[in-house]
């Protein structure tokens, strides 16, 4: 999203919520956010955090199909998930270990890169 989409969305979040009567804490509560994020979203602000939520909830959402597929799959085999986890090989079990260390690091990384261009912003 850059900067000028950003505004636009702020102002029609802003307009919208000044529709319901609400004040920018309780949107703040609904959304679990801070109010001041919820300020800075309105004033066009925070792409970046955009960003880095829409990166968190790709990654929730793998997880979920991937959960989803092993659900699938046990049933199809006519077992509870946890059954077909015992019966995952150890070569299959550290290739899901490996891939989740790979994730962990990805987000580790990506947060690291977007402080750092925060912190060049200011």
């Amino acid at each position: 999203m850059d900067e000028e989409q950003a505004k636009r969305l702020g102002a029609f979040l802003r307009a919208r919520r000044e529709e319901l009567g609400w004040s920018s804490r309780r949107l703040a509560a609904e959304c679990e956010m801070n109010d001041a994020t919820i300020v800075r979203i309105e004033n066009g602000q925070s792409a970046a955090t955009w960003r880095k939520r829409d990166k968190s909830y790709r990654d929730q959402e793998k997880k979920r199909r991937a959960a989803n597929a092993r659900k699938r799959e046990a049933a199809a085999q006519g077992m509870t998930v946890a059954e077909l986890e015992e019966r995952l090989t150890v070569d299959e079990l550290a290739e899901w270990g490996a891939l989740f260390e790979v994730e962990a690091e990805e987000h580790k990384k990506a947060m690291k890169d977007a402080e750092a261009k925060s912190k060049r912003r200011r």
